[in-house]
């Protein structure tokens, strides 16, 4: 909206101790595209990694772009200076173990969040000392003890599981992790991609360290190794029982920790055997057990249907695998004149305090810690840092508090500054919706009311991440009015029943505002549908009940 914008009376913060403000921190801020970075650390080691990152996500589209097919959802990326800054965003259910990055999100926000101030990781005893079946201590140079830390294949790892989030059904925890592994190992250069192969585990030395760090060293009295693919990780390891190893779901330790252990290099051993060794035997048969996976329990019944062998037998085709890898993997080379691009250099400033505030404000409500994010932010505004963005995120955080008339303060500022933030709007049309019902009690919005509620929807719905909350509060917004939807509005109502299939509450009250309003075919096809969907008698009822209430469509049944 260009112009002045308009004068609102805005939220006071009110000081009710005699604690001064913290002193403002110092962050440099870029962009690329689909990301927000604040950085603590150097401007050098913040270019070189985001621009290994850039091509990293382009050689993603060419190497699976399946796994890029996916709603975009804003992601932010916080490169912290040292291990204070890093354990603020450290949520309290994760513990206080060592590691060197965090991946946090919500349908509509993802962070990742990089440790710079460490440079060496010391895994845990379950994860550095199980000796593999026969050895009664494994070697000293393959525990893996003390593990250095590669920026670069933090970042890639947390990036590619943010991808994997999105699938639906969901992966389960195995398959999310041995996938990352993979890919964070990929080969990227401008001309050449080199995916699933397997580093040479008789070239690995000890104290190697990572190749994407630049700034890494070695530390004193430790001998850190490079992190190592599961061919030489787990080489004098034992292997965890198979069902253990499918029991971990991805709220367990050490599905959640970006650390590899014993767990995660055997997720990557097994989905690689699967997917590129002994010529490709397994394929189908995992294909198979990761679908039926998603709809049934996972049992070693189940197992041996899929692969015609029990878990006793998988595992010991593994440790063969593990020690005598036979595979095939992939090469991608670019033609004349082909190749990635090169990503654009990039421009690094200060960050405002409106930008750290808010950024690292959102971090903390993703970690848990909301008084935490609303000092935070609080800080910000209080030294008149205001922006539509921050106004959009205290807006949103005064909703999850339940003080709602603060919050309609904020999210009304946040739209007016065009703040990018669709549950802003959602939250805004919310706050609108229980007005105008207070207003008028038993009857139905006027053509004024429902205008006013809905404009921030239409808004929220031009914005990305989608969300399937807008169209369905768009929904029961026209089931409660006079209004009569035009063309325009039933359009978007279908588009959102389009995006989000699986909401049956979506579904039906879709289905009822085409068969008022002059749309029955579209409105039969969703009844349909919907009786399909149905995993309850009522719910089949009420479909049935919109059905039965259409006129009749030629043609259909």
């Amino acid at each position: 909206m260009a112009g002045t914008v308009p004068a609102l009376e805005l939220p006071k913060i009110t000081v009710t101790d005699q604690r001064p403000l913290p002193p403002p921190e110092s962050w440099r801020y870029a962009r690329i595209p689909g990301v927000e970075i604040l950085s603590a650390a150097t401007d050098r080691g913040t270019q070189k990694l985001l621009r290994d990152f850039q091509l990293f996500k382009d050689a993603i589209g060419v190497v699976w772009p399946a796994l890029k097919a996916h709603r975009p959802v804003p992601m932010t990326l916080i490169l912290c200076g040292d291990g204070r800054q890093f354990g603020a965003f450290v949520p309290t259910a994760d513990g206080d173990g060592p590691r060197a990055s965090l991946l946090l999100q919500n349908p509509e926000q993802a962070v990742i969040v990089l440790n710079y101030g460490v440079k060496v990781i010391e895994l845990a005893p379950s994860d550095a000392e199980v000796p593999a079946p026969g050895d009664t201590v494994a070697a000293p140079d393959t525990l893996n003890a003390n593990l250095q830390v590669d920026y670069y294949r933090q970042l890639s790892q947390a990036y590619v599981r943010y991808l994997l989030s999105f699938s639906r059904p969901r992966l389960p925890a195995w398959l999310e992790v041995g996938l990352a592994q993979l890919l964070m190992g990929m080969k990227v250069e401008p001309k050449f991609i080199e995916f699933a192969k397997l580093e040479d585990p008789n070239l690995t030395a000890a104290g190697q360290l990572g190749a994407n760090d630049p700034d890494a060293g070695p530390v004193p009295g430790s001998a850190p190794q490079a992190e190592h693919d599961f061919n030489a990780s787990l080489h004098h390891r034992g292997l965890i029982p198979l069902d253990a190893f499918f029991a971990v779901d991805h709220d367990s330790p050490e599905a959640k920790s970006p650390n590899s252990g014993n767990w995660s290099k055997q997720a990557q051993a097994f989905v690689h055997l699967c997917l590129y060794g002994e010529g490709r035997r397994y394929t189908k048969s995992f294909a198979e057990f990761v679908a039926r996976s998603s709809r049934e329990p996972v049992t070693e019944a189940l197992f041996k249907e899929c692969f015609k062998m029990s878990y006793r037998d998988m595992l010991t085709a593994l440790r063969i695998y593990i020690s005598d890898t036979a595979y095939r993997y992939q090469q991608f080379e670019a033609k004349a004149g082909g190749g990635l691009p090169e990503p654009a250099p990039l421009i690094l400033r200060d960050a405002t305090q409106a930008e750290i505030g808010r950024i690292q404000g959102d971090a903390l409500v993703l970690a848990d810690h909301v008084e935490a994010a609303r000092e935070e932010m609080q800080a910000a505004y209080a030294r008149g840092s205001i922006d539509g963005p921050l106004l959009a995120s205290l807006g949103l955080l005064e909703v999850s508090r339940g003080e709602t008339a603060r919050a309609r303060k904020f999210l009304e500022a946040a739209a007016v500054r065009e703040a990018v933030r669709p549950r802003a709007y959602l939250e805004l049309a919310t706050l609108r919706y229980a007005e105008a019902n207070a207003a008028v009690g038993t009857t139905l919005l006027s053509p004024e009311q429902t205008k006013s509620v809905l404009q921030p929807l239409f808004i929220a719905r031009q914005q990305p991440p989608p969300l399937p909350e807008v169209y369905e509060l768009s929904t029961r917004i026209r089931t409660n009015s006079t209004a009569t939807p035009g063309k325009a509005d039933s359009g978007a109502i279908n588009q959102g029943v389009l995006l989000f299939q699986q909401r049956p509450v979506l579904l039906l009250r879709a289905a009822e505002l085409n068969g008022k309003y002059g749309d029955p075919a579209e409105a039969l096809l969703m009844a349909n549908y919907g009786i399909k969907l149905s995993r309850t008698p009522e719910a089949r009822q009420a479909f049935e009940a919109v059905k039965a209430a259409l006129p009749p469509v030629s043609g259909k049944k």
